[in-house]
C-alpha cells in the first residue's frame, strides 16, 4: 500500500470509470440490470491502513482479484437482501468477509452500502499486523469470520467516525494520534473476532450441538430457556441435554447461562460507565439476583462486573459456550 495519505470522495455513475478509479483493485463490474450504474465511494487512507464506505446504486456483480499489498476486510452497513453474496455465501450483517491477494467475485443489490477496510501487507508493517496477517492466511477458504452485535457495532462506528473525521478535519486526519487510535481500536476487534472463531468447537459430528450453534449465533434474544431454545431450533430437549452432557459436561442451562455471563462481559467492557450501570445490563440479559449474578461473574472471569466496567480500554473476550 501506498505511503501517501489522502482523504476523499469519489462518484460516478460509469463503470468504466469506476474500475480505473479503484486500481490496484483489479475488478471488473457486472450491472445486473438495466439503467443507469452508480457507485459512490468515501475514503480516507494513512500509512499502512485504508477506510472506503462504498454505496452502490444499482445490482451488479464484480469480479477480479484484490490489492497484491493488502488483506481486505468488508462488512456490510445495509442494503442486504438475499441476491447479497461474496464467492456464493449469502452476506450477512455479523459476517466480516475477508480476502488476502486472491481472486473476488461477490454479487450486491442497489442500496447496498459496505465498509471496506485495507491493511498493508509490506513487511514494513510486520510489527504492528503480522498477527492479523497469519490469521487470515490461514483462512485458505475464504470463510468469513462472524462478529457479535457489540463487535460488529464498534467496528462500524470506529471506520464511520475515522472517515468523518478525515472529511471535516483533514489537517488531524493524517496526524499520527488517528493513524494510532484507528490501528489501536480496529486491530484488537478483528484479532478477537478470529480468536472466536478458531476456538468454535468442531460441529460436524453432532448435528444437535450444530443446529443449537447455528440457532444462537443467527439470535439476538439473550434470555433464551432451554424449552424454548429447543422449540425455536427444532431440537428435542433430551436429544440436546446429551449431546451437551457428553462434550462440555454440564447442562444446556448452565452453558446458556455461561453465554450470558460472556455476553454481560462484552457488555461492560464496551459500555460508557457515565451512562451505564452493573444493574442494568445484568438486568437486560435476566440476572435479577445481583449478588449471584457478581459471584458467577467474578468466578469465571476473575474480577467483579464492577471492576469491569471501569476498565477504559477493549479487553480479549473469551470465546461463547467455551
Amino acid at each position: 500500500m501506498s505511503e501517501r495519505a489522502g482523504t476523499g470522495f469519489f462518484s460516478t455513475e460509469e463503470p468504466s470509470l469506476y474500475e480505473a478509479a479503484i486500481r490496484p483493485w483489479n475488478l471488473t463490474v457486472e450491472p445486473l440490470e438495466a439503467g443507469p450504474f452508480g457507485c459512490d465511494i468515501a475514503f480516507l487512507k494513512l500509512d499502512g491502513i485504508a477506510i472506503y464506505r462504498d454505496q452502490y446504486h444499482t445490482d451488479m456483480r464484480l469480479r477480479g482479484t484484490t490489492p497484491p499489498d493488502a488483506l481486505a476486510l468488508a462488512l456490510p452497513l445495509a442494503g442486504l437482501c438475499d441476491k447479497s453474496a461474496f464467492w456464493g455465501r449469502t452476506l450477512c450483517k455479523h459476517n466480516l468477509h475477508h480476502s488476502f491477494y486472491r481472486e473476488l467475485d461477490s454479487t450486491t443489490a442497489a442500496g447496498h452500502d459496505q465498509i471496506v477496510i485495507l491493511i498493508g501487507t509490506d513487511e514494513r508493517y510486520a510489527p504492528e499486523f503480522a498477527d492479523l496477517w497469519d490469521h487470515f492466511d490461514a483462512c485458505k477458504n475464504g470463510r468469513p469470520i462472524h462478529l457479535t452485535d457489540l463487535q460488529a457495532g464498534a467496528l462500524r462506528r470506529v471506520c464511520l467516525d475515522a472517515l468523518h473525521t478525515g472529511e471535516e478535519e483533514p489537517d488531524r486526519a493524517f496526524g499520527d494520534m488517528l493513524r494510532a487510535d484507528l490501528v489501536g481500536a480496529i486491530k484488537p476487534l478483528v484479532l478477537d473476532a478470529c480468536r472466536q472463531e478458531q476456538a468454535r468447537p468442531d460441529r460436524r459430528g453432532n448435528s444437535a450441538i450444530a443446529r443449537m450453534y447455528d440457532f444462537l449465533e443467527a439470535s439476538d434474544e439473550p434470555r433464551l430457556t432451554v424449552a424454548g431454545l429447543c422449540r425455536m431450533a427444532g431440537i428435542h430437549e433430551r436429544t440436546l441435554e446429551r449431546a451437551v452432557r457428553a462434550k462440555f459436561d454440564c447442562t444446556v442451562h448452565a452453558l446458556l447461562r455461561r453465554r450470558r455471563l460472556h455476553e454481560a462481559r462484552r457488555m461492560l467492557l464496551f459500555a460508557d460507565a457515565c451512562s451505564n450501570n452493573v444493574t442494568r445490563i445484568s438486568h437486560e440479559l435476566g440476572f435479577y439476583d445481583g449478588g449471584r449474578f457478581a459471584r458467577d461473574y467474578a468466578a469465571l472471569f476473575g474480577e467483579l462486573p464492577s471492576q469491569t466496567l471501569r476498565q477504559n480500554a477493549i479487553e480479549t473476550v473469551t470465546p461463547l459456550l467455551v
